[in-house]
């Protein structure tokens, strides 16, 4: 009877360690959800200043094709420069979504295993708890039995 409310106590305590585990995971997946918004925020802002800066230089890069041919050359190298980081903040930001997406599955599947852990935890518990219970029916029925041979005898 002892050891199976022990195994009952430890089948509990791991149960408490998993269910700290998925707070933990959960908690991590805030975090990483709040850094991501504040990246994809940032990744807007500068999309937008990078677009209005290109749309200026394209606007100034127009307005110069009267200018010499060098400085209508530096106009369209600075219009390409500025492309360039629009096309690798657009890239940063598809890698972050990658990203989230990736952080949602294992969340995903550490819910699934959690959801499994506490499925067999409780089978577990159910089990112990039918074991302690015939152990106490058989020790009872042991001691009636003993306590009935014992009067017996006194007769």
């Amino acid at each position: 009877r002892q050891r199976l409310a022990e195994d009952l106590d430890h089948a509990r305590h791991e149960i408490a360690a998993m269910e700290a585990r998925a707070s933990d995971a959960e908690a991590a997946k805030a975090q990483l959800e709040q850094a991501l918004a504040e990246q994809r925020e940032q990744q807007a802002l500068k999309e937008r200043e990078l677009s209005d800066s290109l749309d200026k230089a394209q606007r100034e890069s127009s307005a110069a094709a009267s200018s010499t041919a060098e400085s209508l050359d530096e106009e369209r190298a600075r219009a390409q420069r500025l492309a360039e980081d629009l096309e690798a903040a657009r890239s940063e930001i598809a890698a972050l979504e990658e990203r989230a997406s990736d952080a949602e599955a294992a969340k995903t599947q550490l819910e699934l295993a959690l959801s499994e852990q506490r499925e067999q935890q409780a089978q577990r518990e159910r089990e112990l708890a039918e074991s302690l219970h015939t152990v106490q029916r058989e020790s009872s029925a042991a001691a009636s039995s003993t306590a009935e041979s014992l009067n017996e005898e006194r007769a």
